[in-house]
């Protein structure tokens, strides 16, 4: 996997700080604690749409307030699972999805979007769909990954780490009684 550091320029900290007149010392150990919580996050595959997953699941089941999904990889080499998922669905509980930690980025993208196409479907069951569960679990990972490809990063508006600054800038507005715009 392509390692990316998360980084926050010293001129950027400065300039955090000027604008928000926050100490030197907190802005750098809350940056170091921010870089430590994200490590994770080149882990989590389709975060989005789990998400959404589970509050649409939410919405529709009030009985299931507290469903979750999950995605890990398997600890150490599996031949079962060898570049492959599954899945495990536990009624009003959770839908937890294993990986074969070894594959490549993008076949995880697909074996998840395919393993989240199976919970769709059983959560979707009154539908009749009129073909097989395996194929329609197919198309959902496909109609996932083709949603991911056509919108990922179109909507970037901060051209610049200053375009960041001066966005939450505007939030400060609110404490002279203005709305969160520029003055």
């Amino acid at each position: 996997m392509e390692e990316r550091e998360f980084k926050c320029s010293e001129e950027t900290k400065h300039d955090i700080c000027k604008a928000f007149s926050l100490k030197k010392d907190s802005v750098d150990i809350l940056t170091d604690d921010y870089r430590n919580l994200i490590k994770t996050i080149p882990y989590q595959y389709l975060a989005h749409i789990i998400r959404t997953m589970e509050v649409y699941i939410r919405n529709i089941a009030p009985e299931w307030q507290f469903f979750r999904i999950t995605c890990t990889p398997t600890n150490e080499s599996n031949e079962f699972l060898k570049e492959l998922a599954c899945a495990t669905y536990q009624e009003f509980d959770s839908f937890d999805i294993v990986y074969d930690k070894d594959m490549n980025p993008l076949q995880k993208r697909v074996c998840i979007a395919h393993e989240l196409g199976h919970l769709f479907l059983v959560i979707t069951k009154k539908r009749n769909y009129g073909d097989k569960h395996e194929p329609l679990s197919t198309l959902y990972g496909i109609l996932t990954m083709l949603h991911k490809q056509q919108f990922q990063h179109k909507d970037k508006k901060h051209r610049s780490e200053q375009d960041v600054i001066a966005d939450f800038s505007q939030m400060l507005n609110r404490l002279n009684g203005k709305p969160n715009i520029s003055s």
